[in-house]
């Protein structure tokens, strides 16, 4: 006989199983059914976690959350939160850095719920009932009552110590006066987190997240790594799944493009791709997309090449773990800019040496320059060398047989990292909401190709600043340049910020 939800809920049908003798000759079945009735509620809870065992074998399957059929919810008057208690925390929703009318990261909560604290683990409640057996209340989640699961808290639209349905008892002290009072209700089919990704699968790499199907995502795509070797198609697993911006699934056809106020759905039709309003996509409706191919510029991968476009990259800094030159202890930067290419003469071995401008610590950049320049001579090839531009190139290469200007980043990025290094573009801004975000990309350095590496840009946007002229408020925006924007006012002004603040979440 199939088993179902329904089945657990049905006496009849356990009634069915014990035999015909029992669900129809046995004179007291309205006793037997009652029985069987609580009886299946038990049982029902051993049939979830059965399933969630058989589940958790499997990368793809394995549940997030243990389900609970029913648990009992007490609580004090006295554990009610006051508005103290309820600072705003940092990675949740709707909240920003700046003073503006969103609440801001530690400001107070401004609540007129009745809150209560609930186990830590407790993620979601879909219902909550005064009793078991023929409930005379039900309250429904996100109408009656809200889990606030980054705050271990639940939110009441009125406070349950008033209803009068709902059981409650006086606690008295030991001289028998009433000091407080508890309620008893039940949680049904709620949610609780117990870790069971890092504790089935993540502990061996060694990865822990908050528990969310991106982190099991991320999790499966490492495994990828590992058993099916590191290659471009698995990094796009595990870069969907840190940022939830998604690629190309299947060779399929854009259909149809839609947008409503906060995202812009591709719609194809094997499948819907759904990002914030503010993406960039690139696709158009008409257009064929294959297996792994981007659909916005949220995340992108480039594999540096003479034909790259780099015109959005400001430029980049290589840091001595990537130059391995002794005495250089600090990043040196090539800006994305043409610069002057500076020829300094012939030096004693007989070899033009040339420079042009990088950015760095000036005792850097010389043993930089230094060590450069005899690389290249013990390569044979120097900087100059490279860069002569005759076609028969006798004799060392004078200034006029060199460029004039050249962009020391493209040069870097077409001429040095060509072959071992990958270009990964990001914007955080138009990551999904919950997904690990740039967390993840501490892990993937590890399951990488053999003698390649990558190379994040994070597109950061300045947020607004404010400043009070007389009266009045006014917002400054900064623009993105690389020289300071500096100005002036008549009027003396009062500045508002940065304020430094202590938040109870890491910052990643």
């Amino acid at each position: 006989m199939p088993i179902s939800r329904n089945s657990f809920d049905s006496p009849d049908y356990f009634l069915r199983t014990l035999g015909t003798w029992w669900a129809t000759f046995f004179g007291d079945r309205t006793t037997v059914r009652s029985m069987i009735a609580c009886a299946g509620e038990m049982y029902y809870q051993t049939y979830i976690d059965f399933l969630d065992a058989i589940a958790s074998a499997s990368k793809f399957e394995i549940p997030l959350f243990q389900t609970k059929n029913w648990h009992p919810f007490t609580v004090l008057a006295s554990e009610r939160f006051t508005t103290s208690q309820l600072n705003n925390l940092y990675g949740t929703s709707q909240l920003t850095y700046k003073n503006a009318l969103i609440p801001a990261y530690g400001d107070k909560e401004r609540s007129n719920y009745f809150s209560y604290r609930i186990p830590e683990n407790v993620k979601e409640v879909n219902a909550i009932y005064n009793r078991l057996l023929d409930p005379s209340l039900i309250m429904m989640d996100n109408l009656d009552f809200a889990v606030d699961a980054d705050r271990h808290a639940i939110h009441f639209a009125s406070d349950p110590f008033e209803n009068p349905l709902v059981p409650k008892r006086d606690v008295l002290n030991d001289r028998g006066e009433v000091v407080d009072q508890e309620i008893l209700l039940w949680f049904n089919m709620s949610q609780w987190d117990h870790d069971y990704i890092f504790n089935q699968f993540g502990y061996v790499v060694k990865i822990w997240m908050k528990t969310s199907s991106f982190y099991k995502d991320f999790v499966s795509a490492v495994w990828d790594h590992l058993t099916l070797g590191p290659t471009k198609a698995t990094l796009k697993l595990a870069l969907m799944a840190m940022t939830g911006v998604r690629f190309a699934i299947d060779q399929e056809v854009v259909s149809d493009i839609i947008y409503d106020s906060d995202s812009v759905h591709v719609v194809t039709p094997l499948n819907l791709y759904t990002f914030p309003s503010t993406t960039t996509l690139l696709v158009a409706v008409g257009d064929t997309i294959r297996p792994g191919d981007p659909l916005c510029d949220a995340v992108l991968i480039i594999e540096p090449s003479q034909t790259t476009d780099w015109s959005s990259v400001r430029g980049v800094a290589v840091g001595d773990a990537m130059l391995r030159m002794g005495g250089v202890r600090n990043p040196i930067t090539f800006e994305n800019m043409d610069t002057e290419l500076e020829y300094l003469g012939i030096d004693q071995a007989g070899k033009a040496v040339v420079q042009f401008s990088v950015s760095g610590f000036p005792q850097d950049v010389a043993e930089f320059w230094r060590q450069s320049h005899a690389e290249g001579i013990n390569l044979g090839l120097t900087l100059a060398e490279a860069l002569d531009t005759r076609k028969t190139k006798v004799g060392q290469p004078l200034p006029q047989d060199l460029p004039q200007t050249i962009n020391p980043f493209e040069f870097v990025m077409d001429n040095l990292f060509s072959n071992n290094l990958f270009v990964i573009l990001m914007k955080p801004e138009q990551f999904a909401q919950g997904a690990p975000g740039l967390q993840g990309l501490e892990y993937l350095y590890k399951y990488l190709t053999p003698q390649t590496t990558y190379m994040i840009f994070i597109e950061m946007n300045q947020g607004e600043e404010y400043y009070s002229v007389g009266d009045s408020e006014d917002t400054l925006a900064f623009q993105k340049s690389v020289d300071p924007i500096t100005d002036t006012t008549e009027h003396l002004y009062k500045d508002f910020g940065p304020s430094i603040k202590r938040i109870k979440e890491n910052c990643r």
